[in-house]
């Protein structure tokens, strides 16, 4: 990383955060109402509150790096859920194939017999005769 950006970065950071804390009062009024009810000095109440700054910005910074850890680690599961889907396509395939091949080799074994069809008037037009033995 170049100077330039990372000075670039820097300032960005900082401005971000300046300005984060200005629109959220919840970040600063908690430590003006301590500092009146404690009697606080300004030296006193700017350390206090710089140090809880600089633990709420290292707790978002320990957040993020657990955020990419889990991003990390499933994205290695990835691969994994890949060739899982894969395999349960072929095991599907697999399963048809050897169950059609099941019922032609049942059905080549049974004796070949005849049974009509009737239609909804009563009629039987033809005899379809289940297996064909050539």
């Amino acid at each position: 990383m170049s100077e330039t950006s990372l000075a670039a970065l820097l300032w960005t950071a900082l401005s971000l955060g300046f300005v984060h804390t200005l629109l959220g009062p919840d970040h600063y009024l908690p430590f003006v109402a301590l500092a009146r009810a404690g009697q606080w000095s300004l030296r006193k109440t700017l350390l206090v509150t710089v140090l809880c700054g600089i633990g709420h910005v290292l707790s978002s910074v320990v957040l993020g790096l657990v955020g990419v850890g889990a991003g990390l680690a499933l994205s290695s599961l990835e691969s994994v859920e890949d060739s899982r889907a894969e395999l349960a396509v072929w095991a599907l395939i697999g399963f048809g194939v050897l169950y059609g091949g099941w019922g032609l080799w049942r059905a080549m074994r049974e004796k070949p017999h005849a049974h009509p069809h009737v239609h909804a008037n009563g009629t039987a037009p033809f005899v379809c005769i289940r297996v064909i033995r050539g």
